[in-house]
C-alpha cells in the first residue's frame, strides 16, 4: 500500500497532463466559480462519483478540500489529490450515518473556522445508487452558509470503467469542458424539513440535468441513466 501511495498518483499526474495537452479544453465555467469568489466566499461543489477521476485535475492547486473514505482505496485517493495541491479529510462510507456524522462535522467545522473555501462532494457517496444524492452536501450548505455548485465533466473520448458509478476516465484526443450550475443558495437555518428536502432535490436535479447535458455535448446517450429514489416529503 506505501508503494501504492507513491506510484499511483505520479502515474495519474503523467496521464492526465497528456489527456489535457492532447485534447481541447473549457474550463471558463469552472473557473468562474472557483477564480472569481471572494476569500469570505464559501463553497461547495457536488459532483457524481463518475467523476472522481477526471474532475480533481481540473481543479488541482486550488486547495479544496474533499473526502476520501477509510480503506486501501480512499489511501490511494488521497496520496492523489494531495500530489495535485488538493486537501483530504478522511470518513467512513457513505452507508453507515454514524459513520458520516464526525467527518460532517470536522468538515463544517473547517469551513467555518477558515471563514471561507471550497470543499467538494460526491453526494451520490462511494456506493451509489448513481446520481441518488445523500443529505450530506444540504447539511453542510445549511450548517456553513455555503452556496452550492454543481459540476459536471463532458468528453468526447472516454472509457468509463465497470463499476456502479460507470467512472468516466478521459481519453487523449478529445473534447472537455466542465459544465457548472447556476448558484443554489443554502437553505434557511429556519426553514422546515420540506424545505431541507427541496434543496436537497434541486441539488439532484441539477446533477442529473448537467450529467444529461454533458452527454449531449459530447454526443453520446448518458451512461448511466440516472434515476432517483423516492425519499422524504
Amino acid at each position: 500500500m506505501r508503494l501504492l501511495t507513491k506510484i499511483v498518483p505520479r502515474l495519474y499526474v503523467l496521464y492526465m497532463r497528456f489527456v489535457e495537452a492532447t485534447s481541447t479544453v473549457d474550463l471558463r465555467e469552472l473557473r468562474g466559480v472557483i477564480d472569481q469568489r471572494t476569500p469570505d466566499d464559501r463553497i461547495a461543489l457536488a459532483l457524481l462519483h463518475q467523476d472522481i477521476v477526471a474532475m480533481p485535475w481540473f481543479c488541482r492547486d486550488r486547495r479544496i478540500k474533499a473526502l476520501a473514505q477509510k480503506g486501501d482505496a480512499g489511501e490511494i485517493i488521497a496520496a492523489a489529490l494531495a500530489h495535485i495541491g488538493c486537501l483530504t479529510a478522511r470518513g467512513g462510507s457513505s452507508a453507515s450515518a454514524k459513520r458520516r456524522s464526525p467527518i460532517l462535522d470536522e468538515m463544517v467545522r473547517d469551513a467555518v473556522d477558515d471563514g471561507g473555501g471550497i470543499t467538494a462532494f460526491t453526494p451520490d457517496g462511494s456506493s451509489g445508487p448513481a446520481g441518488v444524492v445523500r443529505s450530506g452536501i444540504a447539511q453542510f450548505a445549511l450548517r456553513t452558509g455555503a452556496t452550492v455548485y454543481c459540476i459536471k465533466m463532458s468528453a468526447s473520448h472516454a472509457f468509463h470503467m465497470p463499476t456502479w458509478d460507470r467512472t468516466l476516465i478521459p481519453l487523449p484526443f478529445g473534447r472537455l469542458r466542465v459544465v457548472v450550475s447556476p448558484p443554489l443558495p443554502p437553505p434557511d437555518p429556519r426553514g422546515s424539513v420540506i424545505e431541507f428536502e427541496r434543496f436537497r432535490r434541486k441539488i439532484e436535479d441539477e446533477l442529473h440535468r448537467l450529467h444529461r447535458y454533458a452527454y449531449e455535448l459530447a454526443g453520446k446517450p448518458p451512461i448511466p441513466e440516472l434515476s432517483r429514489l423516492p425519499t422524504g416529503p
